[in-house]
């Protein structure tokens, strides 16, 4: 720029070279770049530090990268809940999550930095993967405490975690907190407990919420059915689907349903999947995969050749 086109190179300029730098990993001209704007009259903004910090964390250097943000105020720039953010979820991925109860204790100190729901969550989540559930439950406190509402990443970190741990009464008043909207935070718990193997407490919930008149979600109401299927209960995982379809007129997907037919069959319960085999012609669903065919082959070898024939009516690919 200046050889041949006789202009300086302001701090835009240095942003853009920078960035593209960190976005190839070469930190080491970045850096450099950095500490050239200086002798050229110029210093880094935000833009600058935002960049920097964020490819500093991700390359794993946290020391470099708080390093860059307690430099900030000597260039006139304030560490902000982007930079706070980035710091934080840094000392999350390499491991020190000391530091980071450090960061978000900064933040929540500060009047415009503040955490929000993505900054709490990432340090929560990080919590409950180094077996510290009990911190996590803390933060959560906190989080409530300062008014910011958490989403439903936040509590299924949350509660998967209790659940794997069999502290399912800890989960269920995580829930019953009312943290987030009660549909969404009870359908959370019943995934939660199901990943868990819990499903007989899943069920429970799921008729809790029922006689509150709390509708669950459709990733809950499927993965009831399948997680009823593979423990051998296909024909609960069947009333379920009548309740469900023909009683709440709420969909059940492709996925339980092909669950469910292979879990009857696996039971010899050929009456109840030719019931259900009706019901998915009815509502013109279509299966797929390798189960379907097994299905098929069993069915010709315990002579259900009326059954076979409208299962192949519905085979192929998924809607």
């Amino acid at each position: 720029m200046r050889t041949d086109f006789n202009c300086r190179p302001d701090t835009a300029s240095y942003n853009a070279v920078v960035r593209l730098c960190i976005e190839n990993r070469d930190l080491a001209t970045a850096e450099r770049l950095m500490e050239g704007m200086s002798l050229a009259g110029l210093r880094p903004n935000m833009v600058t530090f935002v960049s920097a910090i964020k490819g500093f964390c991700k390359a794993g250097r946290f020391d470099d990268a708080e390093g860059l943000a307690r430099s900030m105020e000597a260039n006139g720039c304030s560490p902000n809940v982007v930079i706070y953010s980035a710091l934080l979820d840094g000392a999350c991925k390499c491991g020190n999550l000391e530091k980071a109860m450090e960061l978000l204790g900064e933040m929540e100190k500060a009047t415009e930095a503040g955490p929000n729901v993505v900054t709490y969550t990432c340090l929560i989540q990080c919590l409950c993967d180094a077996d510290r559930v009990d911190d996590a439950l803390r933060v959560l406190g906190r989080m409530r405490e300062r008014g910011c509402s958490a989403n439903r990443v936040t509590i299924v970190a949350l509660t998967d975690r209790l659940c794997v741990d069999g502290r399912i009464s800890d989960a269920c008043e995580v829930v019953e907190r009312g943290f987030i909207d009660g549909g969404e935070g009870y359908s959370s718990l019943v995934v939660s407990l199901l990943r868990a193997n819990s499903v007989s407490e899943a069920e429970r919930v799921v008729v809790g919420m029922l006689e509150r008149d709390i509708t669950p979600d459709g990733l809950s109401r499927n993965s009831l059915i399948v997680g009823l299927c593979s423990v051998g209960r296909s024909v609960d995982g069947l009333r379920w689907y009548c309740r469900f379809e023909e009683e709440m007129s709420l969909p059940v997907g492709a996925d339980a349903c092909q669950a469910l037919l292979e879990g009857l069959c696996r039971e010899r319960r050929l009456g109840e999947a030719a019931a259900l085999v009706d019901a998915m012609v009815a509502r013109g669903v279509r299966l797929g995969g390798l189960g379907v065919d097994g299905v098929v082959e069993f069915l010709a070898r315990e002579g259900g050749e009326d059954l076979v024939s409208k299962l192949m009516g519905i085979k192929g690919e998924r809607i």
